[in-house]
């Protein structure tokens, strides 16, 4: 028969009664920024003649894990040069669902070789959120909020750029990666960066 499918109350009643329907059961439900993923107990009763209940015995209870998957992305405009003090990269997380995420995420960038971090800081979002859920320390952010299903936040790293960073097309990669919150794989994004080089590096 057809699934029945159950919507659970946020925040979740102490103790549910809920009705057997025929089939098989899809659990839907996330309660207060918890991901209802992992392990459960389930107990089933079923009515005798006389109107008592009894135990129906152990149950093997089989749950399809749904971790959300999230999109990152990194990109910049134009080149830099040697001496800039304020070239910024534009990085972007999606939570392509199906579910929030739980727990805290990490988003990492590692520089290349000659850049030093300015600012590092959340500049935008949409589809939820605050616009301030992340919080920024060097080149590394955190978040420990849930993040919805169909939220994307937007955040700027600002850098300075030496005169010994190497120079030339696509001369230097940035990379950024983002984990934890209940993700089923660590996301990782990269951005090669064109160098030019500055008068005052010439010899």
């Amino acid at each position: 028969s057809s699934p029945a499918s159950i919507a659970f109350a946020s925040p979740a009643p102490g103790s549910p009664n809920l009705a057997a329907p025929t089939g098989t059961f899809t659990l839907n439900g996330q309660f207060q920024n918890t991901n209802p993923n992992g392990y459960w107990s389930f107990y089933a009763e079923q009515a005798t003649a006389g109107g008592d209940t009894g135990s129906v015995g152990q149950h093997c209870v089989n749950l399809t894990l749904t971790p959300p998957v999230l999109a990152l992305t990194k990109t910049h405009s134009g080149s830099f040069t040697q001496g800039d003090t304020a070239d910024t990269y534009t990085i972007k997380v999606t939570n392509n669902g199906p579910g929030s995420t739980a727990g805290t995420l990490t988003l990492t960038d590692t520089l290349p070789s000659g850049m030093s971090a300015v600012s590092f800081a959340q500049t935008g979002n949409t589809g939820g959120g605050t616009g301030s859920d992340w919080s920024c320390s060097g080149t590394s952010c955190t978040r420990t909020t849930a993040m919805p299903q169909g939220e994307q936040d937007t955040l700027t790293l600002t850098v300075s750029v030496s005169y010994n960073t190497a120079t030339g097309t696509n001369a230097v990669t940035n990379s950024v990666q983002v984990s934890g919150g209940g993700i089923s794989a660590t996301q990782t994004a990269t951005d090669p960066t064109t160098i030019i080089q500055d008068r005052k590096s010439v010899v």
